[in-house]
């Protein structure tokens, strides 16, 4: 699990205005029962004053959660599902942090070895899969105001509502 904020910077310069990501922490552990993983995504969630829980439903979605809400019934949690390649889905998040707009609080090692050292080949990058997972849907398009798992808050739109809404809604 990986704990971050997103806010709007204030500035006047265009890419001044462009929203940041703060990952604040990785609270992966290996090694724990369910009851275990549970209290600490519940614990996570507490702590960072988080709005939602983003997991990943591929590998026992339902077992995920039931689990999650067996700890914490009232828990706002969003499973997603990997359609895309783990290269694919990272792409975007990438491009995020070459832009300079991701940045990481503190001392992240094992996290950032994984996001140095992975090839495409070997075990799967469990910490960098969960910071690909928050960032995604917190940068996603339309994203609406959230902390999520105590992953990232981000705050809406400055122009109002995106686009997409728009349309879908009939509105332009």
């Amino acid at each position: 699990m990986v704990a971050g904020r997103s806010v709007r910077a204030s500035g006047s310069d265009q890419d001044d205005a462009a929203e940041h990501g703060y990952v604040l922490a990785d609270l992966s552990a290996g090694g724990l029962t369910p009851g275990q993983w549970s209290a600490r995504v519940a614990d996570a969630f507490e702590a960072h004053q988080a709005d939602a829980v983003i997991a990943e439903a591929n590998q026992g979605g339902e077992m995920v959660r039931a689990v999650l809400l067996q700890n914490a019934p009232n828990l706002p949690l969003t499973l997603v599902h990997a359609t895309r390649g783990k290269a694919e889905r990272a792409a975007p998040v990438s491009s995020l942090y070459e832009q300079g707009r991701i940045h990481h609080v503190g001392a992240l090692p094992e996290l950032e070895d994984q996001m140095c050292n992975y090839d495409g080949s070997g075990p799967s990058p469990d910490r960098m899969d969960a910071l690909v997972w928050a960032l995604s849907h917190l940068f996603r398009p339309c994203a609406k105001p959230i902390r999520a798992c105590g992953l990232f808050n981000r705050p809406p739109p400055a122009r109002g509502r995106c686009l997409a809404a728009k349309r879908r809604d009939g509105g332009g």
